[in-house]
């Protein structure tokens, strides 16, 4: 309802919902035979503004855009002519099951049973593993917060009795090395211009939060002169990141 903005969706009918939904149809149609005039006058804007802001000619900023406009639309083509455009649904997969024989999963019941079993096992891989089991578990805990993994990084951890001789071996070489010591602890800070450097980097399209927003506007925001000291605490300014690092916290819409 807040993409749409239509705050009232619910107190619909079917048959209201219905006449809608023919009605975003139509409009639909109507407004994608301009789509080709309103992206080239996006380009123009868009030209107009990385020119102003980089000191350029618009025509050279122009020509940037048109070309890579024609690359991604020839790809799509591409990808088109190949049936490869969009993820098609899973209709089957295969597992295989104790004895070493292949099957084939066709039905919702059982690719759901099969991707349930896939995803538990791959996300419960540590069980049984030395950390995960006595003598180390009781030592480190699951987070390794206790003063035995301190000793571990000072080179002064005792091995348990029982402990795999494998793990003893990783464990002695975790020892913090003496040049990296004397250097502290990293800092939590992260300066305006880090963070603006570093959402430059990110790659447009990924969705950010639960409202829609992707890092378009997020990487827009950090490169404005005046919006990154001052983001407010629902967007990733470098303020906030330096609490939630320091603090060990996270905003209540990244939870899951």
């Amino acid at each position: 309802m807040k993409q749409t903005g239509i705050w009232t969706a619910l107190k619909y009918d079917l048959e209201d919902v219905t006449k809608r939904l023919n009605q975003a149809h139509k409009d639909y149609k109507e407004a994608k035979q301009h789509a080709e005039v309103w992206r080239d006058d996006f380009l123009e804007s868009l030209a107009e503004a990385k020119a102003k802001k980089n000191g350029t000619d618009v025509a050279k900023e122009r020509k940037k855009l048109t070309t890579v406009s024609k690359q991604r639309k020839q790809a799509r083509n591409i990808k088109r002519m190949r049936r490869k455009l969009g993820n098609p649904a899973t209709t089957k997969v295969y597992i295989t099951d104790e004895d070493g024989n292949r099957l084939e999963c066709d039905t919702k019941e059982t690719v759901e049973d099969a991707c349930i079993h896939e995803n538990a096992s791959r996300f419960s891989q540590t069980q049984g593993t030395p950390g995960m089991t006595s003598p180390l578990l009781d030592s480190l805990g699951y987070l390794a917060d206790t003063d035995e993994a301190d000793d571990i990084l000072h080179g002064t951890f005792e091995i348990p009795d029982g402990t795999c001789p494998y793990a003893a071996k990783l464990i002695a070489e975790l020892r913090m090395p003496d040049s990296i010591r004397k250097d502290g602890p990293t800092s939590h800070y992260v300066s305006t211009q880090d963070h603006v450097k570093g959402w430059r980097k990110q790659k447009e399209g990924i969705s950010a939060d639960p409202d829609g927003l992707t890092f378009s506007h997020y990487k827009a925001g950090a490169d404005d002169d005046y919006i990154p000291p001052l983001m407010p605490l629902s967007d990733p300014s470098p303020t906030n990141m330096v609490l939630y690092r320091k603090r060990g916290s996270r905003q209540r819409t990244w939870r899951f």
